[in-house]
């Protein structure tokens, strides 16, 4: 008979205790991502969860998903937190790597990236998006 004590590490793995903690540490993680490209995009959470698809806005959430998606949430996951599907999150990954293609051969942000909204102007600042997108790893190599 072996004496499982509470340092034991497979004891310790497995208990309830330590999914909850696990759960909790990528949930904050999911809203320290939203914080940041909310405060660089001027854009709320609510707005980069929401159902809107305004020009602008939806590359911030595509930057957001995107971040998400290299912190090593699942698809499924992801598209919970931004109420879409996961196929949804498929395509904002393609987008991306597409604008970050765009960036390395013309120096800027593709003509669609940037625009105007009907109730407000929501132009995007290249170096801010730049930034958040450069942040994640990997994504400028």
């Amino acid at each position: 008979m072996t004496d499982k004590t509470v340092f034991d590490e497979n004891v310790w793995a497995r208990s309830p205790a330590t999914q909850v903690f696990a759960a909790l540490r990528r949930d904050g993680m999911k809203a320290n991502i939203l914080k940041e490209v909310s405060e660089a995009s001027g854009f709320s959470i609510a707005d980069l969860v929401g159902p809107s698809r305004a020009q602008p806005l939806t590359l911030w959430r595509q930057i957001a998903m995107v971040r998400c998606c290299e912190v090593g949430f699942s698809l499924t996951s992801i598209g919970h937190t931004f109420n879409r599907d996961h196929t949804t999150i498929i395509c904002a990954k393609r987008r991306i790597a597409e604008v970050l293609a765009y960036l390395q051969e013309h120096g800027s942000l593709p003509p669609y990236c940037s625009g105007k909204s009907s109730r407000k102007d929501y132009g995007l600042a290249e170096t801010k998006a730049v930034r958040v997108m450069s942040a994640g790893t990997g994504m400028m190599q």
